[in-house]
This record gives structure tokens, sequence and C-alpha cells, in this order.
């Protein structure tokens, strides 16, 4: 059972949703940006008429921040949870009408004086402990949404003593009713064990019931299951399948689409597809970082350790008398273990030294290193400095990375046409380069 989708196209609307989500979120939201100009939402939480938002409900939204709504004029009905009232700009609203908080006591109201001055019809209180006997009386009759409200309650510990079994109890009444979003919950306490017994198996078959639905996070969950072999036998196929279902709401699942076509998992090995989804990936939530480039080490051997261990000595003295191509292959080594002990300070070592001599596949394994932390203390500027070097030299990699820098100001002043013109490089390099 899933709520029928609310299409919302009024353009302050949409720009005022569109920065709540972005800027306070995602939190519980299930909303859709994809189609220009246009929000398409499947969580209940808003209302439309004629594509104009008249409601919004905003109860246990997870969200943070003040929560501006400029704007949005049309805006009549307010539905939120008393204690987050104080991060919602209501002055900004000139059209309520009508303000329903839930789980807000009238002592609690009554200090929010600034509330006196605004024209609003109705306030509504719920306290909470009034509300659980509601939704009790409601889901002991079979009401597919009380027992999934009740078991959030129990789950929360709001108007009732926490209970995370009690929760599972009501969540699993809610999903055999076909309910995705307690299909997930559900999942996620087997996946979790939490108020019940650990069972990866029992969570992924809820998982399976609510991405089949549509559920984004449960088609993402599903994808790391089959991606690792996390209860299920490992399929990057599969994986893929579920990734592409869960992108539209998960940004990480577009790093995930990044990276298969990055690596050729569960699809045909295509650089430029990988690479427009990093960027859409670092569009929706900033990914600061691609796959880290290798160029095989094909001196090191890959199939015994004495010979790994016999080629790195080898390597090691080409790259002690100044090889660049050597301190490369020593530094991959050090990072992968390979005929050395793994130690990322010392691969970083190697790879500053090739660096340093313009290898651009070094360049760019040195911006990795500060990006993430790795061998070295993270610094946005010096990631930034490497892989700018690795990318006038064509490393689209490197090229990407750069974009993601200025798309979000990571080391270097925000600026989203240069952003734009690394991203471009980026995607027109052919998959056969560099790799």
């Amino acid at each position: 059972m899933k709520n029928s989708p609310v299409f919302i196209t009024e353009s302050a609307a949409v720009a005022a949703l569109k920065e709540i989500y972005d800027n306070n979120g995602p939190g519980n939201l299930e909303w859709d940006f994809s189609t220009p100009g246009q929000i398409t939402a499947r969580d209940g939480r808003l209302e439309a008429r004629d594509g104009t938002l008249t409601g919004l409900n905003l109860n246990r939204a997870g969200l943070k921040g003040v929560l501006k709504l400029h704007g949005v004029k049309t805006l009549t009905v307010l539905k939120v949870y008393g204690k987050d009232l104080a991060g919602i700009d209501l002055e900004s609203l000139p059209g309520l009408r009508e303000l329903a908080l839930w789980g807000a006591p009238k002592s609690d109201l009554a200090r929010q004086a600034w509330l006196k001055n605004l024209k609003i019809d109705r306030v509504e209180l719920t306290p909470s402990g009034k509300r659980v006997k509601r939704l009790r009386l409601a889901a002991d009759k079979g009401s597919v949404n009380a027992q999934f409200r009740l078991g959030e309650a129990y789950d929360l510990g709001e108007g009732v003593a926490q209970d995370k079994a009690e929760a599972v109890k009501w969540y699993r009444l809610a999903a055999e009713q076909g309910y995705d979003r307690p299909q997930f919950l559900l999942g996620n306490a087997y996946d979790l064990g939490v108020g019940v017994a650990q069972d990866k198996a029992e969570a992924l078959k809820w998982y399976r019931l609510a991405a089949e639905q549509g559920h984004p996070e449960a088609a993402f969950r599903l994808g790391q299951a089959y991606e690792c072999g996390e209860g299920v036998e490992e399929d990057q196929a599969e994986a893929f399948k579920w990734y592409l279902k869960a992108e539209i709401l998960i940004p990480e699942a577009k790093f995930k689409l990044g990276n298969a076509y990055f690596f050729g998992r569960g699809v045909e090995e295509d650089k430029a597809r990988a690479l427009k989804w990093f960027r859409r990936s670092a569009e929706t939530q900033g990914v600061s970082e691609a796959p880290q480039f290798k160029r095989r080490a094909g001196n090191l051997g890959e199939d015994h350790e004495a010979d790994q261990a016999e080629a790195a000595k080898r390597v090691r003295l080409a790259a002690e008398q100044g090889d660049s191509e050597a301190q490369f292959n020593l530094g991959v080594a050090y990072n992968l273990g390979r005929g050395v002990t793994e130690d990322k300070v010392e691969a970083t070592k190697w790879f500053r030294r090739a660096a340093e001599q313009g290898l651009p596949e070094a360049q760019f394994n040195l911006g990795v290193a500060y990006n993430l932390g790795i061998g070295v203390k993270e610094d946005k500027a010096e990631a930034a400095k490497w892989f700018r070097l690795a990318a006038e030299q064509d490393i689209p990699e490197a090229q990407f990375n750069m974009g993601v820098a200025y798309n979000a100001g990571l080391g270097v002043d925000e600026d989203k046409v240069e952003a734009a013109k690394w991203f471009r490089l980026a995607a027109e390099k052919r998959p056969s380069q560099k790799h």
C-alpha cells in the first residue's frame, strides 16, 4: 500500500521545498525533483490543488535548522511535531490558517509567545499520551496507518515508554497489510537486531517487499546486500538493478552506479557513464571523491607472495634512483600490501616523489590521499592542488574531482561555472583513455 503521488508545480513552493530538502534534509522525506520545475511526493507529506502547495506535514520529518517557506502564499495547513516548532519560520507563511502540533502540551505552546501575533484561525494540540490511546483503538481495529504510527510511537518513545519489541510488533502488523514504510522499518529491525533477534535473511525479505513497491531506501539496502553478498549470493548485476531503483532519492546510490560503470561491476565498463553518475552524485550531496586511480603495478607480480616480495625489492632499487614509474609502483605496493607490509604513510611518500616529478597518476593518488586523509592529514586545498596538476594532464578522474571541488567549495572558492567546465572535460574523455 503506497500513498498516491502528489505533484507540486507552483514555482515558489518548488523552490522553497527544494531549499528545505537540500539544506535541512532529506531526513525522512521522499520527494523527487528529477522533473524540472516539479516535485513528486509519495510520502503523504504534501497536499496540493492544481499544482499549488496547500498542506505540508513535517511531523517527524527528521529535518534540521530553520525551515524557510518564503513566498508560499497558498500554504494553509502545516502539521509538525511540537518539539520542532521553534525551527520553523511561521512568519513567512501569510496564508497559514491551521497549525497542528503533535505531542505539544499547552505549557510548551504558552512559551511560544510570538505565536499569538500570527493570524492563525486554528491551532490543534494533540498531547502525545492522548494520541497514543486513539492510535491503539484504531490499530486494534486493523487500521494500517494507526498500526504504523503506533509502532513509531513505541520506537521513538513518544507518549509511551520506548519499547523496541512492541514497535516491531506493530510494524509487522502494518507491514503484513502491504504498507511499504513499515516493511522497510521491520527489515531494518531484523538487519540491526533491534527489538527482535538479528536475522539478515528476514531483513532482506522485508526490504525486498518494500523495494518492490518503490521504497528507495529499501532498494538501496537490497543493492548493498547483493553487492557485498550479505544474506544473499553476491550478484553485482542485481546490485546495479536495485541501486538504479534507489538513485531517485538516495544520492549514494548514484555514486554506487558510478562505481559499477567505472569498474565494470554488473554492467559493461564505461568510464564516460561512470563520470556522469559521479557528477550527479556530487551535485546532489557533494560527494568528494572518485575511485582511487591505480595504474597496474605490472613489475610486482600478482600471483605469488614470494614473487611479489622479490619484485618489490627490484622496484625499490629503481625508485631510490629516482625513476618516477618505479616510485609510483612502489607506492601502489605499499597501498595494497603487495610484496611489502601495507603502509599508507609509506605509500603516500612514494606517490609524492613520483608526483613531484610530474607523473599524473601519482599526482591524482596524492590528491586522493589528501582528500580523504589516507596516510596524511586531510587537507582539501592540498588535494585540489594535486588534482589540478593531474587534471591538466588529462586524467579524467582528477578532472571530475576538480569539478566536485569547485561545485562544493572544497579547497577552492566555490565556482559553479568552473565546476561545469571540469565535469564536462571529465565526461568527454573516452573510456579507453588512461586506465
